[in-house]
């Protein structure tokens, strides 16, 4: 990054994308350029890199969910089969 004035405002939004968001990190930035002036470069930088990793991981994380649910579903699905053709108990009744 750097050890500029542009540094230190990236540094300002990463702290915002730490604490939420992409929203987070443009207040914070704004809020420095605010007190000490423009950087232009890192209001391009930020937010575009965090959006595009964002929206990466975010892809990679749901599809491991999705993935980890159907998965749970079919073993479910094949635990209770398996356990209703091989019962041949009868049920408890209850007096």
């Amino acid at each position: 990054m750097g050890k500029d004035y542009e540094a230190a405002v990236i540094c300002a939004g990463f702290g915002g994308i730490s604490m939420g968001s992409t929203p987070t990190a443009i207040a914070n930035m704004t809020a420095v350029t605010e007190r000490y002036g423009a950087a232009h470069k890192a209001f391009i930088v930020v937010p575009l890199v965090c959006s595009f990793f964002i929206d990466v991981a975010n892809a990679m994380i749901i599809s491991f969910f999705v993935m980890c649910v159907l998965e749970k579903n079919a073993l479910i699905t094949t635990f209770v089969s398996q356990c209703e053709s091989t019962s041949s108990a009868k049920p408890i009744r209850m007096r």
